[in-house]
């Protein structure tokens, strides 16, 4: 790096007070290094040409609680989303007086729409008025682009099954407008573009804003693609024929969200959790006006097939919370206003496809000091992140950062004091808060919960190490030097649990090319590595971990970091049984894919309830579906697949579903009742005795079959029985 580069402490506090000076304000960790030091690295830095520049994007800080609005910060535009008041969730949420965090949503500006003119008391307005109201289920759809004029999602004859959509980036509408930012659409918009318009479905995504046109700004997009990745998952979650036209395509509706794109393809993966967020909260309040409407508690499937590589695996991130909290709410809204019975709402998550990236880390191989070796590659364009989660009982920790170029630098111990929360210090040239290449935080993400929910959490302080790009087209920033960083970390609670996992940094959906993928390396170790034990017996690639481990890097503890909702003991049983984690398996074998996320060691609980079939065999590793435009077709596997599947699968479930049956209606118990053994599926390897099978699988978990009215259309191998 050159100079005199040494840690400085960051001045940037991460506890700030509302204009009241009332509420504590927090600011996610991910959000300080991108707004204050990353910013000339962020998507649209990157995305320059002759009709854009930097200016043409706001970072607008938006509110990440559930139950308040916080007023604008300095140079900002504040995002508002309705308020929303909650009733007794049994102590899912903490009390809205005592916490906030914001995190930064880069939207294009003219994807803000006027907040005196947005309108939130619309009603429901039906579109198809052949529906049996008995039978309506609802699927919510939160992914990156989605072409709502797909005919898979419009039967012959009759209204588009997409009741609702909010493009979150599209040009806000200047009359009316019924979202604060993006625009909606309304199955009657969807049916009136496709019966009247004229235009072609590339047309029509570019007159709505869904994508952007040939001659405007350029913004990124996955729908100019032939596979997008939101309308796949639509489809195969809720897409049909539309030539079959049966009753039972007809009552599932849709809910579709399209996130921003520049959300999508931020690494960092703070932005996506405001909008994914955001998302929900639109989706379950479309719901409770068709339920009131129809005047009937209608059920929700809630489907994110999105896995965030970040958080403590505890059941208490911030997504994971929001969704209990939200899908509640709904629960309990639906039947004060109806006084009917509690409509059943299935949140469905990807496990995530991690277990070979060597992204996670623990330090059960023994030794009170916890080294991470991270490789970081060169020509990547974006900030790379680490997250080391320590254990409550923490009360000092000690730092050492060793740089590929062989500077060894000592962060100044941090002592953990009742008031401490937030601790940082910048690796900057010259001892001054300027271009910094790595900056290193402390900060207590579950603080904001009530007592019972921090006592006894192994996972408790987070140490976030941040560091900038090896490579820009910018010349504003300092450059982090490629190649091997060794991180130190040392906690007074010795002998004690600690997990690292280190932020996805690939590209989302084929839309961020820029970014490469850092991950554990501890091959210079030689027979202690990781890289000893990558290969079984046969030669195969290894997906389980030796026992004993003798590297840090673990394959195990690699599920994505919202798929842990099992892990909460202290919620209300049906809240948590709400909730079903979804792993991937091979169809021809009914393996588990490779890549299908584990729990880590001794967790049962946090493994996958069931796994679905994501791909076909080992060299047709993929589901067919649609493409992004009608009559194409589109291939994608993963556990975002595979979530989809069981999304459709329960979907199907709860339309057949009786009214009297809600009450006794629980995923984790119908699921079983449809799978297939064996429940714990074997690798592609043969396990011997210094072998173990991880958990890829709950010990009642199942595998489930392709449902009959998909396989016949996502297999490549149709005749197969």
């Amino acid at each position: 790096m050159g100079g005199a580069v040494k840690w400085v402490k960051d001045c940037t506090m991460g506890t700030f007070l509302d204009a009241d000076g009332q509420k504590g304000v927090v600011y996610d960790e991910y959000a300080i290094w991108m707004l204050k030091w990353g910013i000339d690295f962020l998507p649209s830095a990157q995305i320059n040409s002759a009709r854009n520049s930097d200016e043409d994007f706001l970072f607008f800080l938006q509110s990440k609680t559930l139950t308040s609005v916080l007023p604008p910060i300095t140079s900002a535009v504040n995002i508002q989303i309705p308020p929303i008041v909650f009733k007794a969730l049994d102590n899912d949420f903490p009390p809205p007086e005592t916490f906030s965090m914001i995190a930064p949503l880069p939207i294009r500006k003219e994807a803000v729409a006027d907040a005196t003119k947005v309108s939130l008391d619309g009603a429901h307005e039906p579109a198809d008025s052949g529906l049996n109201k008995e039978k309506l289920v609802i699927v919510g759809i939160i992914d990156d682009g989605v072409n709502v004029f797909n005919r898979r999602f419009t039967p012959n004859g009759r209204p588009s099954r997409i009741e609702y959509a909010w493009v979150q980036d599209a040009p806000a509408k200047q009359a009316g407008p019924t979202v604060f930012f993006g625009a909606e659409l309304t199955s009657q918009d969807i049916t009136d573009m496709l019966l009247h318009s004229g235009l072609t479905e590339t047309e029509m995504m570019v007159a709505q804003g869904l994508t952007p046109g040939a001659r405007g700004p350029y913004m990124p997009t996955t729908l100019n693609r032939p596979y997008s990745h939101g309308t796949s998952i639509a489809d195969l979650a809720a897409g049909q024929d539309p030539a079959l036209n049966k009753d039972g395509e007809v009552n599932t509706r849709l809910i579709t969200v399209q996130l921003p794109a520049l959300s999508v393809s931020d690494t960092s993966g703070a932005s996506l959790i405001s909008a994914a967020q955001a998302g929900a909260i639109y989706i379950f309040e479309r719901a409770l006006r068709m339920s009131l409407y129809y005047e009937v508690p209608i059920p929700v499937v809630l489907n994110f097939s999105f896995g965030i590589s970040g958080g403590a695996r505890t059941g208490q991130h911030f997504l994971e919370r929001a969704f209990r909290a939200l899908g509640e709410k709904y629960r309990q809204d639906v039947v004060t206003a109806l006084n009917s019975e509690t409509p059943p709402v299935v949140r469905v998550i990807a496990a995530g496809n991690e277990n070979l990236m060597r992204l996670h880390a623990n330090n059960n191989v023994g030794g009170d000091t916890f080294r991470l070796p991270v490789r970081v590659l060169p020509d990547d364009h974006t900030s790379s992140f680490l997250e080391v989660w320590l254990p409550q009982s923490t009360r000092s920790v000690k730092i050492k950062i060793t740089t590929p170029d062989g500077q060894v630098f000592d962060v100044p111990e941090i002592s953990i004091k009742p008031s401490t929360r937030h601790a940082a210090y910048i690796l900057s040239e010259g001892g001054q808060q300027k271009d910094p290449v790595a900056r290193v935080s402390l900060d207590e993400p579950l603080h904001e919960l009530p007592r019972e929910f921090q006592d006894d959490n192994p996972l408790y302080w987070r140490v976030l190490l941040a560091i900038a790009p090896t490579a820009s087209n910018s010349t504003r920033r300092r450059l982090a030097p490629a190649g091997l960083w060794h991180m130190e970390v040392t906690p007074d609670a010795n002998g004690q649990a600690m997990q690292a996992w280190i932020q996805k940094d690939q590209p989302v959906s084929g839309m961020n090319p820029l970014g490469r993928q850092p991950y554990f390396d501890d091959d210079h170790l030689g027979p202690g590595s990781y890289e000893a034990t990558a290969f079984d017996a046969l030669g195969d690639v290894a997906v389980d971990d030796p026992v004993p481990r003798r590297s840090v890097i673990a394959r195990n503890g690699s599920l994505s970091g919202i798929a842990s909702n099992d892990t909460v003991n202290k919620v209300d049983v049906n809240t948590k049984e709400d909730t079903v984690s979804v792993g991937a398996m091979r169809w021809d074998t009914h393996f588990a894919a490779p890549y299908s996320s584990a729990a880590p060691d001794g967790a049962m609980e946090q493994a996958p309830h069931v796994m679905s079939v994501a791909e076909n065999s080992r060299v047709l590793p993929n589901l067919k579906t649609t493409g992004t435009l009608s009559d194409t077709a589109g291939f994608i596997s993963g556990t975002s697949a595979a979530a989809a599947v069981v999304s459709g699968f329960l979907a199907g479930q709860l339309s057949a579903l009786g009214r009297d049956d809600y009450g006794r209606f629980n995923p984790h118990c119908l699921i079983p009742r449809h799978g297939t053994g064996p429940k714990r599926p074997n690798g592609p390897e043969i396990a011997t005795e210094n072998k173990v099978r991880i958990a890829r699988l709950k010990k009642d978990g199942v595998l489930l079959e392709m449902p009959s009215a998909l396989s016949a259309y996502v297999s490549r191998d149709c005749a197969r029985k």
